[in-house]
């Protein structure tokens, strides 16, 4: 069985050009900012103790799918995000004080590289500049506060992106954050300095309405790319799946296709219902513990993190099920195995097709496995009307 070689020399070839981009950014500010040979050796020391926490993070979102959507591609699309985050922090590092917007890499590395390798990156690359422009403590504080504060605009605009209640007041706070510390610092807050701080936090939150969209698009784009390219006939696990078994290759084909159309059909994820059903019994390949083996092998092989989770719930054996797809995933596994046991002349009358689909359905859900999926009634009812409605169970 192939498994995916997780220190490939393209990763390690990305990620040895990540920390070069990070040592000519340390040349660049040693050099431009006529900083002394002390403070030069102390800024690489600073990357050599930064990189190893900053690659593992990056890493770790990549294996969750949280590294721009991409869980099994090398770390091209995300070198030249950061890239661009260098050359931005490197330029801010010849601004005057307090008219750093910090807030642009802040949600930049937050949108390809998740909130935790987002918050991380930017404060260090801002820290690098801060030491390169011999800034006060108050003024790196800012920053800081200005990261934390773009890391909660954008988990707020997951939900509406265009709400103008976030911007007013991440606008307020580019605002008042500048001007605090830098009264805090003893300098006096003239009008051509408050204009300049104006002026960083409209191209800030510009940055923000109008990058935040096609950054999160592209994103989830490559998350979908990767779903898709994992159920296709030419992957190696599933054609691992169809060597040990043509029975259980069909039955994986089934169950992902009927769940894709349910989750379709009541809006939820179709792609990640297809991913996830068609490996529902990965486990089987390697043997006992099923659950376990098939959470490890996925993992192996770099499933995104919402497939992973969804196989951990398997028949919510070890842990409950916890979304809708998880628990489209699973009644249609378990309906699909049913019908398996039985032959079309047993559902020649449509009464015992539904029967057996409400009986199956009314089982799982007064035994409680749906509990906390979030699946409300409406949903229930919905997903049972699809099944019943004629899906090719057989």
């Amino acid at each position: 069985m192939t498994e995916e070689n997780k220190f490939s020399r393209k990763r390690m070839g990305n990620l040895l050009r990540l920390l070069l981009l990070l040592f000519l950014d340390v040349i660049g500010l040693t050099i431009f900012h006529r900083l002394s040979l002390r403070q030069g050796i102390l800024l690489f020391s600073m990357v050599i103790l930064f990189a190893p926490v900053f690659f593992s993070a990056i890493s770790l979102q990549r294996i969750r799918g949280e590294l721009n959507g991409d869980t099994r591609n090398s770390l091209n699309g995300f070198t030249m995000h950061f890239a661009g985050c260098i050359l931005l922090c490197f330029a801010c590092s010849f601004l005057p004080q307090y008219t750093v917007p910090a807030m642009i890499p802040a949600v930049w590395m937050i949108c390809i590289a998740g909130e935790f390798s987002g918050i991380c990156g930017s404060i260090f690359l801002l820290a690098l500049s801060w030491v390169g422009s011999n800034a006060t403590g108050a003024m790196l504080l800012a920053e800081i506060l200005l990261v934390l504060y773009g890391c909660m605009g954008v988990c707020m605009l997951k939900k509406n992106s265009r709400s103008i209640p976030v911007y007013i007041s991440l606008f307020a706070a580019n605002l008042m954050i500048p001007a605090v510390c830098s009264c805090m610092d003893g300098i006096s807050l003239k009008l051509s300095l408050f204009l300049m701080i104006f002026a960083s936090s409209a191209v800030s939150l510009a940055f923000l309405w109008f990058a935040y969209i096609p950054l999160t698009r592209h994103r989830q784009e490559t998350l979908s790319k990767s779903l898709n390219e994992i159920v296709q006939p030419h992957y190696v696990l599933v054609q691992d799946m169809k060597s040990y078994s043509e029975i259980d290759y069909a039955h994986a084909l089934k169950v992902s296709r009927i769940a894709a159309s349910c989750a379709d059909y009541i809006k939820a994820d179709s792609e990640l219902a297809a991913a996830a059903g068609f490996y529902y019994r990965l486990g089987k390949l390697t043997g006992a513990p099923f659950v376990e083996n098939g959470v490890t092998l996925a993992k192996e092989h770099c499933f995104p993190e919402s497939v992973v989770t969804i196989l951990s719930e398997y028949n919510g054996e070890q842990h409950d099920i916890s979304s809708l797809e998880s628990a489209i995933v699973h009644i249609a596994d378990c309906l699909v195995t049913k019908f398996e046991l039985l032959d079309r002349d047993t559902f020649q009358n449509n009464w015992n097709h539904d029967m057996v689909i409400y009986q199956t359905m009314n089982e799982k859900s007064s035994a409680g496995l749906y509990d906390k999926s979030g699946m409300s009634m409406n949903q229930f009812l919905k997903i049972r009307d699809f099944f019943t409605k004629g899906v090719d169970l057989f």
